[in-house]
């Protein structure tokens, strides 16, 4: 995947409690490049699943649903981006 350049990361809405969750980061987006989204589209979706991930402590504790997701995003003005997972 080309690198689109710099994105603006999501802000997190509590404080970060865990960093752990920082590996769901390349998780998602490897589904992203499976599922053949922009490169912009799917680092924004995988910096929101880490940031809602580091909300809780635990490694497996707080792992975001799809469903969770858009409303997340939508949350942080990137309505596009989860109209598409909806």
């Amino acid at each position: 995947m080309k690198c689109p350049g710099r994105l603006p990361g999501l802000p997190l809405q509590n404080r970060a409690w865990d960093p752990t969750g920082t590996g769901c980061m390349p998780r998602a987006r490897a589904g992203g490049e499976l599922l053949g989204r922009p490169p912009a589209r799917t680092l924004t979706f995988a910096s929101a699943v880490a940031a809602m991930k580091c909300q809780e402590i635990g490694i497996r504790r707080g792992i975001p649903r799809l469903p969770e997701a858009p409303e997340f995003l939508r949350a942080h003005g990137q309505q596009e981006i989860a109209a598409a997972l909806t």
